[in-house]
């Protein structure tokens, strides 16, 4: 075995272990989307990035270490961060937030990296600590920035739009296009004006 094959960047290091990382990470994702964190093997995820197992371990320590990473990545830790970043208020965050979980969610694949994430939260106290912080905080900001206040029907009203948005990335309304869906969602949860 040769020291490329373990490391890539001593015969590229101008970008090759960026890019050898990256696609080991997309293979990892579409293995765990179609296997689940538990049945999916490094094996399987080092044949769909065609590199070496041992490849693999070289940039991640261990399979669990890149369960939490695609994990940790798969949850909605930016949605609403990015819309409130931006200084948005009222409905435009509003319909920010749906626009952004719809579109990051709109694929097959990162559907189900949710879906297993959710899951391994009930054994993994980091990842479950991760989606409890992430509830907290996105309704608290949504019930300030987007309704104006704290109040339990605010909060309610928040954690409902984050509901609502879960229940689509679980399974999606077939009798409904995403754009609808959208529409209905704005008008559902924006404030009254």
């Amino acid at each position: 075995m040769s020291p490329s094959d373990i490391n890539p960047a001593v015969e590229n290091p101008e970008g090759a272990a960026v890019d050898t990382a990256q696609r080991i990470l997309e293979a990892a994702r579409r293995v765990f989307a179609e296997k689940g964190f538990e049945a999916a093997s490094l094996r399987e995820i080092a044949e769909e990035a065609r590199v070496s197992k041992a490849l693999v371990l070289w940039y991640f320590k261990s399979k669990e270490e890149l369960v939490k990473r695609i994990a940790m990545e798969s949850l909605p830790t930016g949605v609403a961060a990015a819309c409130i970043d931006r200084g948005l208020r009222g409905s435009e965050l509003v319909a920010c937030i749906i626009d952004t979980f719809l579109d990051r969610y709109r694929s097959e694949t990162q559907r189900r990296l949710l879906i297993h994430s959710l899951s391994l939260a009930l054994r993994s106290p980091e990842i479950a600590r991760e989606l409890r912080e992430l509830c907290r905080r996105m309704t608290i900001e949504v019930a300030e920035r987007a309704y104006g206040s704290r109040t339990p029907r605010d909060m309610a009203r928040a954690r409902s739009l984050f509901g609502a948005l879960l229940c689509h990335a679980i399974s999606p309304v077939e009798e409904m296009g995403v754009e609808e869906l959208r529409r209905a969602l704005v008008e559902l949860f924006s404030p009254a004006t």
